[in-house]
């Protein structure tokens, strides 16, 4: 199978949240709050590495389902 006409992107998420380090990583975590950040978007995961990630939801009016791979993982932690 060719890639000819095939794009291919790479997207790097980064939020700032006025929380607590154990508030944002519950929601990130956890598929049915994680959307509150990305326009009501659901997300499907287990949030492993190497694991796929989809997120499932409609932007101005137009249904869009975006794929990926989560590559890594870091460990909770305090700043």
């Amino acid at each position: 199978m060719s890639d000819v006409g095939v794009a291919k992107y790479s997207l790097t998420v980064e939020v700032t949240a006025r929380s607590t380090v154990e508030e944002a990583w519950d929601l990130l975590g956890d598929p049915g709050k994680v959307g509150r950040l990305f326009w009501g978007s659901t997300v499907e995961s287990d949030f492993k590495a190497g694991s796929p990630i989809v997120w499932k939801g409609a932007w101005e009016g137009k249904v869009f389902e975006d794929k990926g791979t989560i590559l890594k993982r870091e460990a909770r932690h305090s700043q």
